[in-house]
């Protein structure tokens, strides 16, 4: 019995039991625990992810505007500071509102009036863009606008906004842009009715816009006959080559 009793002694009181049931409580908290981390960690991630977007998309706003401001300063050098804020302003919101290439756009403002604000044509062409009276009253419809005074398409942003609406309208229509842009300058039904000379100036008028992209006088290329147009002394190194204009301004059919 002594014997007995040092063996129960030795082994010490018996130890508590863990229930399976709180084990199984301490797993589920531990886990939701877990989880909420998990959770919470994934809001950060996501949070920062949008707050990173948001400075991507602001740096590539600033860049934009800066590359336009940069561009039309160097065509137009002698264009007034509030014009060319203006300007930019104007091409890169009417770029944006039609999702249009901004490049695109002041290519065309390059080729059509040289960046003069008060560009007018021998057949009425208007402004930066050369709207013309009759695109600008279709354009009025479409957006519903009461005042419709050519004149006012002096106004810059105006200008451009029309312009580029008008320009979106024919992507809209001939569902190309190149198709657009020659429609731009030759009229939409010399598109849909295509002539031999219609096709070779609609041509000349598009690679005239694509060479306005590259460099400050690539537009000076712009071939009329298969060769490349240079620019007399005597012209005014601000405006569009004469040699590029045979089509110009000539929006209405």
């Amino acid at each position: 019995m002594a014997t007995s009793g040092m063996w129960v002694n030795l082994n010490g009181p018996p130890r508590p039991r863990v229930k399976l049931a709180t084990v199984a409580r301490l797993g589920f908290g531990l886990i939701l625990l877990m989880a909420w981390a998990i959770s919470n960690q994934n809001r950060v991630i996501a949070s920062q992810q949008s707050e990173l977007k948001r400075l991507q998309e602001s740096i590539r706003h600033l860049e934009d505007r800066l590359g336009i401001l940069n561009q039309v300063r160097s065509y137009r050098p002698t264009l007034p500071h509030e014009e060319a804020t203006a300007l930019t302003h104007a091409v890169q919101q009417e770029a944006r509102r039609y999702d249009l290439d901004w490049q695109l756009l002041l290519g065309i403002i390059r080729v059509e009036s040289g960046f003069d604000p008060q560009a007018r044509s021998p057949r009425g062409a208007v402004g930066l863009m050369q709207v013309m009276p009759a695109a600008f009253e279709e354009v009025a419809t479409e957006l519903g606008w009461a005042d419709r005074d050519p004149e006012a398409l002096e106004d810059i942003r105006l200008n451009i906004r029309v312009g580029a609406h008008y320009l979106f309208t024919l992507v809209r229509r001939f569902g190309d842009l190149k198709k657009a842009v020659r429609a731009y300058d030759l009229g939409p039904s010399r598109i849909t009715n295509p002539s031999d000379e219609g096709v070779r100036l609609g041509r000349q008028y598009v690679e005239a816009v694509r060479l306005s992209q590259n460099s400050p006088w690539g537009w000076l290329q712009c071939a009329e006959n298969g060769k490349g147009a240079s620019m007399p002394e005597s012209q005014n190194p601000d405006s569009p080559p004469k040699a590029c204009m045979s089509s110009y301004n000539s929006q209405s059919d």
